[in-house]
């Protein structure tokens, strides 16, 4: 595979940047778009062809089993689809098929900032992406059928931004199930559907 070249951050970007991503550092932001460009082809691959490197798939299902006696362990009114998973006796929300390079995030609930539907967050097509970082810094679970801003597998998407000392970034993600999703929430961390800071 030819070496990827790297875009170019010019200063406009970076001051755009800055008043898109609040809360949070354009710097952190950037940082994770550029990180996140070295599997560009990789995403690329996935949004053309709907394809999925075998090595992507074999660094999840490793993820995943590892987390099974854990967070993702079942309990009385969690929720558990394809694409999340919600712990209500751990208190964590697991995204699933995060981004190539941390396949597997889970997020405490007690560190969630917001937890909003995404067409609240991301408007029009600007920032949607079927997998990867998108331009507004949101790290995007993979779903091929989130193209852009419409159509069911977007309504049925959420933002979450959190506080991590290492993940700064804000995910996005999709649901099967949104009003399912939230009373799991709502179990496990009561008013958590009702943080409505702003990006």
């Amino acid at each position: 595979m030819p070496a990827q070249r790297k875009p170019e951050v010019t200063a406009e970007f970076m001051a755009y940047m800055a008043n898109v991503l609040k809360p949070g550092s354009e710097e952190d932001n950037l940082m994770s778009i550029d990180e996140d460009e070295e599997y560009k082809y990789l995403y690329d691959e996935f949004r053309s062809e709907g394809k999925v490197d075998p090595t992507v798939m074999e660094n999840e299902a490793k993820f995943l089993q590892s987390l099974q006696e854990g967070p993702l362990k079942p309990s009385p009114g969690h929720y558990d689809d394809e694409h999340v998973h919600v712990s209500t006796t751990a208190k964590t929300l697991t995204l699933k098929h995060w981004l190539i390079s941390h396949p597997i995030l889970v997020i405490d609930l007690d560190k969630v900032i917001y937890l909003r539907s995404a067409p609240d967050v991301v408007v029009n097509e600007f920032g949607v992406k079927v997998w990867g970082i998108g331009e507004t810094g949101v790290g995007w679970t993979r779903d091929g059928h989130r193209k852009g801003a419409s159509g069911t597998a977007y309504d049925h998407s959420f933002v979450c931004k959190y506080t991590d000392e290492r993940l700064g970034l804000r995910a996005g993600f999709s649901v099967d199930d949104p009003l399912k999703f939230s009373a799991a929430l709502e179990k496990a961390a009561h008013g958590i559907t009702a943080r409505h800071t702003y990006p």
